[in-house]
């Protein structure tokens, strides 16, 4: 639980201080951390903590994103983790698992392959 009492604006700076040390210098889009409520993006915006933001509690949901371009390939990043157990997030977790293992069975083979490329898929670990 170190990460407990941070602030999303300091997990915002620690992301973006590691991925510069090891040799990021520009992104698609700076490093994200939203806490609690705002995982939920109630403002209907998604982006950065102004100032320092929320704190990060025991039992909390959190998000770290980024997005950094190195040697002219972009990455997209992004972690979804709980301070704890948490239920809600395990059953998202547990949905996403079988969503993604039904996702190839709905495209076809070549449609895969020929457009690949040109989708934004995302794979949860």
């Amino acid at each position: 639980m170190a990460f407990c009492s941070r602030t999303e604006g300091r997990a915002q700076q620690w992301m973006a201080g590691y991925l510069r040390d090891h040799g990021v210098k520009t992104w698609l889009h700076k490093p994200i951390a939203a806490f609690a409520e705002r995982t939920l993006a109630p403002d209907a915006e998604w982006g950065p903590a102004r100032g320092d933001g929320l704190t990060l509690r025991a039992g909390d949901v959190a998000i770290l994103d980024c997005s950094p371009i190195v040697d002219g390939y972009t990455g997209d990043v992004a972690y979804t983790v709980s301070v704890g157990a948490n239920a809600e997030l395990s059953k998202a977790q547990t949905f996403l698992s079988e969503l993604r293992d039904l996702l190839p069975e709905q495209l076809p083979i070549q449609q895969r392959l020929d457009d690949l490329s040109q989708r934004r898929i995302i794979i949860a670990p």
